[in-house]
């Protein structure tokens, strides 16, 4: 189990993921394995998203280019972070240290664009930077950061599919009908908020510029996002290439979120009543 985090990190979000991944590591501790020997690769890209955000499609598009591996043992949301991801991958490759972990996944899950790649959660990036792991094993990051403008649509997609179980296009349909939960969609929706915030402190700790993609501005239109990410990553994005996996992904949202998304609004626009026009003014 990992001590309480303490100092420059405390304010961040502690991962479940990483308290997971040191249960099981110490489980494997072997006093005569022998450490293998880490193999840093600089320039990952690290892809930061909240839940619903639209991550998972730019990883698809990513993946259909080069950029994200074309390899990925079924994980196709792109999260080598996550503790399944962790557990299942140093099961098969017989690893025991997140240190084997990464090393192994800059070997083996690096993408035909030249770097290793991966969707990342605040908590996990700030667990990662604050292990040491980063500077160590992946110099140089770039971060692509994913954001939804409109964020009561994604909480109310976030409640959806923590009921549903329906994470993407591709999974299980048969899932039972949900139920329009407000205070649910309110918590998620601070959820949101707070983890977007934690994103923007660490940028402004690290000195870090990412690129920002607004899912409202790039949905549908995937040469426009590939072209920012080309210039931002400066690398050829134009040509498919050949893969292992298919990562194609559809848009989920019918018209109940919209439905949704409106009774949400009309229960708090009641408590206000109508605003007067020009309310809010900008400088300039």
């Amino acid at each position: 189990m990992t001590n309480k985090i303490v100092g420059l990190y405390s304010s961040f979000p502690e991962s479940s993921h990483e308290k997971a991944v040191a249960q099981f590591f110490e489980q494997l501790e072997n006093p005569r394995h022998r450490q293998k020997p880490a193999t840093p690769r600089s320039n990952p890209l690290f892809l930061c998203f909240t839940n619903r955000c639209g991550s998972t499609w730019i990883g698809a598009l990513l993946a259909e280019v080069g950029v994200f591996p074309s390899r990925t043992d079924g994980k196709k949301n792109f999260e080598f972070f996550n503790a399944d991801s962790v557990t299942s991958i140093a099961k098969s490759a017989d690893l025991h240290s997140m240190r084997e972990y990464i090393s192994h996944l800059n070997q083996e899950y690096v993408g035909a664009a030249g770097f290793f790649s991966t969707k990342i959660s605040v908590d996990q990036l700030a667990w990662i930077t604050r292990a040491e792991l980063i500077r160590d094993l992946m110099p140089k990051p770039r971060f692509l950061f994913v954001r939804r403008r409109n964020t009561l649509a994604q909480a109310i997609s976030f409640s959806i599919a923590l009921q549903t179980h329906q994470w993407t296009s591709n999974h299980n349909k048969e899932a039972a009908e949900p139920e329009f939960r407000p205070q649910h969609i309110m918590d998620l929706h601070r959820i949101i908020l707070n983890a977007n915030a934690h994103f923007e402190a660490y940028f402004q700790l690290h000195q870090v510029d990412p690129l920002v993609i607004y899912y409202e501005d790039v949905i549908g239109k995937d040469k426009k996002f590939l072209d920012l990410a080309e210039a931002y990553l400066g690398v050829s994005l134009e040509n498919p290439v050949e893969r292992e996996e298919e990562f194609t992904v559809r848009k989920q949202s019918t018209s109940r979120n919209s439905e949704w998304e409106e009774k949400m609004r009309q229960q708090y626009a009641n408590k206000l009543g109508p605003l007067p026009p020009n309310t809010v003014r900008h400088f300039g």
